[in-house]
């Protein structure tokens, strides 16, 4: 009974440690849905001729105000995502190879890293400081969010894509601590995400000239591509859920063995 309770305790534990890879995609692409049908809702005129973007709906403080709270919560659970994940990584990435792949990986961890700290200072502030409060904040707040995750994401997967190949042909054991990762998921859909942020900075850099073809046709496409930018680089992170609930449950487990295998004071 005490065994089987440890056991679903450990499950429990788990789930919690894992539930912001979840939180995340689910809470973000929930926010941003919702303020574009706010928008359109509220301003159906404007929206005919222009589009909203996310970041010209949540302009609106009927529409900013729940936004900016929902997006406390997303920042916090990208944070603790990206924590659990980087210490997963350096749990496994880091400990095996020569001494000069090792220094290489550890480079690229810590770069990943601070771009996602980036992303997630940059959520944040774009979501406090709107264009109706500050545009110059919500601009800057919009570049490290974009840049962050563009970063990052283009990062690990090339940390996963590494350190698949220079497990090739290394046996395993039982003590092998179970990789954070999916490979297949998490260095080819690294890609897809690179391709959206590709066709996102095209668009945003040649808005004007692109726009001068077909302005309303041009601004429906920008929202639309944003939209999917933002939803697949929260579900890339989302990606991880399963295989970082094996990585923790397996630490947990092991964590409580060693404990049981401890002498008490009494028998000590």
């Amino acid at each position: 009974m005490a065994e089987r309770r440890t056991s679903l305790w450990i499950r429990v534990a788990a789930s919690a440690l894992v539930a912001p890879f979840i939180i995340n995609p689910a809470v973000t692409i929930g926010a941003m849905l919702w303020a574009r049908h706010e928008s359109i809702k509220l301003h159906p005129t404007l929206a005919a001729i222009n589009p909203p973007t996310i970041s010209r709906a949540i302009a609106d403080p009927i529409i900013g105000d729940p936004f900016a709270l929902w997006m406390f919560v997303v920042g916090g659970a990208q944070a603790f995502a990206v924590y659990r994940l980087a210490l997963a990584m350096g749990r496994t990435a880091l400990v095996i190879g020569s001494p000069r792949y090792r220094a290489l990986m550890s480079v690229l961890l810590c770069f990943m890293v601070l771009a996602m700290a980036a992303a997630v200072v940059g959520v944040v502030m774009l979501s406090q400081y709107t264009g109706s409060i500050s545009d110059y904040y919500h601009q800057l707040g919009s570049y490290l969010m974009f840049t962050g995750d563009g970063v990052g994401i283009l990062l690990c997967g090339i940390l996963v894509w590494l350190d698949h190949n220079q497990r090739k042909g290394r046996e395993t054991s039982a003590t092998d601590v179970p990789l954070p990762y999916n490979f297949l998921f998490h260095t080819w859909f690294a890609a897809v995400v690179s391709a959206h942020y590709i066709v996102f900075g095209i668009l945003f850099f040649a808005f004007d000239f692109l726009a001068s073809f077909h302005n309303y046709f041009f601004r429906l496409s920008f929202a639309m591509v944003e939209v999917a930018v933002l939803a697949v680089s929260v579900i890339y992170l989302g990606g991880f859920v399963f295989s970082m609930y094996r990585h923790e449950r397996y630490l947990l487990c092991r964590a409580n063995r060693a404990h049981e295998a401890a002498p008490s004071g009494a028998e000590a």
